[in-house]
């Protein structure tokens, strides 16, 4: 079972920077293999694959308008043309509505699951591709000892609201733990209490602070 932590971030100029850039061009892949792929279908009634727009990101990158796209780890953009096939599955399935063009006033993210060269973990810190300085995350809570993070995404808004989700085993809290030795306890009690009404040796009565009273007779 896993936990999600969320954390907010207060990232540098250059950490900022960063961020950006590499947001900004995963909309840009995205809007253009939705383009590339919505384009092959009105006109030729063609089906573009995943490959298919893996292949047209090379070429994109040779392109001299678009050099941008060298200065980013491939990873995330090779994230965002899966993410692009997904949304047309769960599209043909009924399952969601078609895929959008993502603009740029809106956020965007990225997961380490999938793109390690882009997010690191390391001791207990996260740190950008590029950067050797860490994120500076204001833990708000610690996330369990010797747990380390199946998933990160990192989020950008364009209020410059920034976010780390950290995906981690779950595991019950000391009051957890506590709650259910006290449901233990409870049921131990109510166990005794059947076990002296199957003898059929005891009366009942009302008290006058509870709601019974067991007596036993001599």
């Amino acid at each position: 079972m896993q936990r999600a932590f969320s954390y907010r971030f207060y990232p540098t100029l250059g950490q900022e920077f960063l961020l950006r850039r590499m947001l900004g061009c995963m909309r840009l892949v995205y809007s253009r293999a939705l383009a590339a792929r919505r384009t092959a279908w009105a006109t030729e009634s063609q089906s573009i694959s995943y490959l298919q727009t893996s292949t047209m990101l090379t070429a994109w990158k040779r392109r001299h308008d678009l050099e941008l796209l060298h200065e980013v780890s491939s990873v995330p953009l090779q994230q965002c043309l899966r993410h692009l096939q997904t949304a047309f599955s769960n599209c043909f399935a009924r399952r969601a509505n078609h895929p959008t063009f993502q603009h740029n006033g809106g956020s965007a993210a990225f997961n380490r699951s999938a793109s390690r060269s882009a997010l690191r973990w390391c001791d207990r810190q996260l740190f950008l591709a590029q950067c050797s300085e860490p994120l500076p995350i204001r833990w708000s809570r610690q996330i369990p000892e010797g747990c380390k993070p199946s998933s990160v995404t990192v989020s950008l808004s364009p209020a410059g609201l920034a976010v780390a989700t950290c995906g981690a085993p779950a595991r019950p809290s000391s009051k957890h733990r506590g709650r259910q030795g006290q449901s233990g306890r409870l049921s131990c009690e109510a166990g005794h209490l059947r076990r002296l009404r199957r003898r059929g040796s005891e009366k009942l009565v009302p008290g006058p602070r509870r709601a019974f009273v067991w007596l036993f007779p001599r």
